[in-house]
C-alpha cells in the first residue's frame, strides 16, 4: 500500500511536470519564431512527440504498481490465512495426539506385560511339565502306558527329562502328498437334474438321521457332508477309528514294528541310536462285521505311519535295549462312487419302490426285505450338480510306545502291553 501511494504521487508529479512540458512544446509549435531553422522546428516536434510519449508511460506506471501491489496484497492476505488455517490444524492435530497417546502407551505397556507374562508362565509349565514321566510328552494318552516301576531303567535326573520332553515336542512327523484320486463319478453338475434326484436326495437324508439313531455318528456326518454340496475336505478322527476297530489299530502297530526291526537290525546300537522312519500309503478296509460306522462312513481308506525310535537305555543283562518310539498315523480317503459296486440295506414294510426314470434303472434294486443301491445311483446327485465328492483326511498327535529289541533274536517286545 505505501509503494502503491508513493507510485500515485510520482505520478501525479510526473504528469504535471509532462502537461507543462507538452503545453510550452505547444506553444513553440503554435507560433515558431520565423528566425528559427529547419532543423529547430523538427527538434522541437521531435521533443512534443517524446513528451507525450513519456507523459503516456507514466500515466501506466501507478496503475501497474497499484495492480501489482494488489496482488502481492492478496498472496500475502491468502497465505496469511493458509497459515493461520495450518497453525489451528496442527493444534488441534498435536491435541488429539496427545490425547491418543496416553491410552496408546499404555496399552503398550499392557502388552508388554502380558507378553511377558506369558512367556514367564510357559516357561514355568515347561519347567513343571518336565517333571512328569517322558510319555507324557505325546499329545494323546496310549493304549499302553508306561509307569515306572515297567522300566528296567533308574529314574533319570530332572534336566533329562526338560531334554527328553523339547526332543519329543520338536520331532516333525509329516505325511507325505495324498493319493491321488480315483475318478469316481466324474465331473460334477453335468446334467439338468429331475424330479426323482430331488425325491432320491430326500431318502438319502433320512437315511443319514437312520445312520445317526443307529449310533453311526460317523457315516451320518460324511453323507450329510456329501448332500451339503460344498465339496471341501472333511476331517476325521484317527484315534477314534483305531478304537471301533482293532483290527485297524493292530496292522498300524504291526507296520510300525516291522519297519522298527528293518532299521534297528541296520542300526549301530553301541551307542543311544536315534532312527527317523515312515511308510508309504497303505489300504485297508473297514469291515461291516468289526464296524458298520466306519464301513458305511469310508469303506476302503489309506493310512500311513511315520516314526522316530531312540535308544533310552545301554544294553541290559538280557541283551536287550529299551526302545522309545514317537510316532504318527494319518488316513486319507475320497468319498465319492466307484461303478461296480453296492450296498444293500433292510427295506421298512409296506415300502414299495415306485418304477424308476432311465437315469436310475438298474441302479436301485428291490429285493422285497432288502434294497440294493449300487454307486451309481448316488454318483447321480453329484452328477446333477446337488451333492458333491470329497476328501477325507486326519491324523493323530505325537503316540509313545516302549519295546525291548533283543538284537541276537531281532525280537521287540512292547513293554507293559495292553
Amino acid at each position: 500500500e505505501k509503494k502503491a501511494e508513493q507510485a500515485r504521487l510520482a505520478y501525479l508529479n510526473a504528469a504535471y511536470q509532462a502537461k507543462l512540458d507538452r503545453e510550452k512544446a505547444q506553444k513553440k509549435a503554435a507560433a515558431p519564431d520565423p528566425r528559427l531553422e529547419d532543423e529547430e522546428l523538427a527538434f522541437l516536434k521531435r521533443t512534443y512527440d517524446q513528451t507525450q510519449q513519456k507523459a503516456n508511460v507514466i500515466s501506466s506506471r501507478p496503475k501497474q504498481a497499484a495492480n501489482s501491489a494488489a496482488q502481492s496484497y492478496a498472496a500475502w492476505a491468502k497465505a496469511a490465512e493458509q497459515g493461520r488455517f495450518d497453525q489451528q490444524a496442527y493444534v488441534k492435530a498435536a491435541e488429539r495426539a496427545k490425547e491418543k497417546s496416553t491410552p496408546l502407551l499404555q496399552q503398550a505397556w499392557d502388552t508388554v506385560k502380558t507378553v511377558a507374562q506369558k512367556v514367564t508362565n510357559s516357561m514355568s509349565n515347561a519347567m513343571a511339565g518336565a517333571w512328569y514321566l517322558p510319555y507324557k510328552a505325546g499329545i494323546y494318552k496310549l493304549p499302553a502306558l508306561v509307569k515306572d516301576s515297567d522300566l528296567p531303567t533308574s529314574e533319570p535326573a530332572w534336566w533329562e527329562k526338560v531334554k527328553e520332553w523339547w526332543r519329543v515336542r520338536t520331532i516333525k512327523l509329516d505325511h507325505p502328498t495324498y493319493p491321488p484320486a480315483d475318478a469316481g463319478s466324474g465331473e460334477h453338475g453335468v446334467r439338468v437334474p429331475i424330479l426323482a434326484d430331488f425325491a432320491f436326495e430326500k431318502i438319502l437324508q433320512a437315511g443319514a438321521m437312520k445312520f445317526r439313531l443307529d449310533g453311526y455318528d460317523d457315516a451320518a456326518r460324511q453323507m450329510s457332508h456329501y448332500l451339503g454340496n460344498s465339496g471341501r475336505e472333511l476331517k476325521t478322527d484317527v484315534n477314534e477309528m483305531m478304537t471301533e476297530m482293532p483290527n485297524f489299530e493292530i496292522a498300524v502297530q504291526k507296520k510300525l514294528e516291522g519297519m522298527l526291526i528293518e532299521n534297528l537290525v541296520k542300526a549301530d546300537l553301541t551307542n543311544k541310536t536315534e532312527l527317523n522312519f515312515e511308510s508309504e500309503w497303505t489300504d485297508f478296509y473297514a469291515y461291516q462285521d468289526v464296524s458298520p460306522n466306519w464301513f458305511y462312513a469310508m469303506g476302503g481308506y489309506y493310512y500311513w505311519v511315520g516314526a522316530n525310535a531312540k535308544l533310552i537305555s545301554p544294553q541290559t543283562e538280557e541283551n536287550s535295549h529299551v526302545i522309545k518310539v514317537v510316532y504318527k498315523i494319518a488316513v486319507s480317503d475320497y468319498y465319492n462312487w466307484d461303478a461296480g459296486k453296492a450296498t444293500s440295506f433292510d427295506k421298512p414294510e409296506g415300502i414299495a419302490i415306485p418304477p424308476l426314470p432311465e437315469a436310475y434303472e438298474g441302479k436301485i434294486v428291490d429285493l422285497g426285505d432288502k434294497v440294493i443301491i449300487y454307486d451309481t445311483a448316488l454318483a447321480e446327485l453329484h452328477k446333477v450338480g446337488i451333492a458333491q465328492e470329497f476328501h477325507i483326511a486326519g491324523e493323530t498327535g505325537k503316540l509313545i510306545l516302549y519295546y525291548e529289541y533283543n538284537p541276537a533274536t531281532s525280537e521287540l517286545t512292547l513293554i507293559n502291553p495292553k
